[in-house]
């Protein structure tokens, strides 16, 4: 859909147009995501992640000791607190965006989660089917499909460039004030 202006309201034509721009980016990184080799996507997730603020071991994916017999179904490890003591498992699944992800999936990931004595994510560039995600939220595992994933990607800046910033002024009357009588 096209941006809406709003002559009398220019800062909602404004965020109209950004959110115009932000959905065509996500569709952008979405589509470019669904190219990578399932590898170099499972290490984005993590990249992503780390930049975020969770802490990612160095090379996650082949020193953690944690998915060293591993069946496929945990891709990495972040921690979740700043000295380290919550992992967090990840399971990055590069599907197609038309593609869901569903409850048995899920139920693979909580299986392969059993005795690490930490929490889940799943991350995906597909969507999760309603029984998926219901699930998934009473096993207190984290979602993102691959929507929200590129919108973490943009308000994360990973893998996007600032083409332009925009300054908005508004008249200040508090130091105006001091011309007044």
């Amino acid at each position: 859909p096209q941006p809406v202006i709003n002559e009398s309201d220019p800062e909602k034509s404004l965020e109209s147009v950004i959110e115009k721009f932000n959905s065509d980016l996500a569709e952008e990184i979405l589509n470019k995501i669904t190219e990578l080799h399932s590898d170099k996507f499972e290490q984005l997730v993590i990249d992503l992640l780390s930049k975020m603020g969770y802490r990612a071991f160095h090379n996650a994916r082949y020193t953690t000791e944690a998915l060293s017999n591993s069946d496929d179904c945990i891709h990495g490890v972040i921690l979740e607190s700043e000295p380290g003591l919550n992992p967090i498992y990840i399971q990055a699944r590069k599907l197609s965006p038309s593609k869901t992800v569903n409850k048995n999936d899920i139920q693979e990931f909580i299986d392969a989660l059993k005795d690490k004595g930490g929490k889940g994510l799943f991350a995906t560039t597909a969507n999760f089917s309603e029984q998926a995600a219901d699930f998934a939220r009473a096993s207190k595992i984290m979602l993102i499909d691959g929507n929200r994933l590129a919108n973490l990607m943009i308000s994360s800046n990973f893998c996007v460039s600032i083409e332009k910033i925009v300054e908005i002024k508004s008249f200040d009357s508090e130091s105006f004030s001091d011309y007044e009588n």
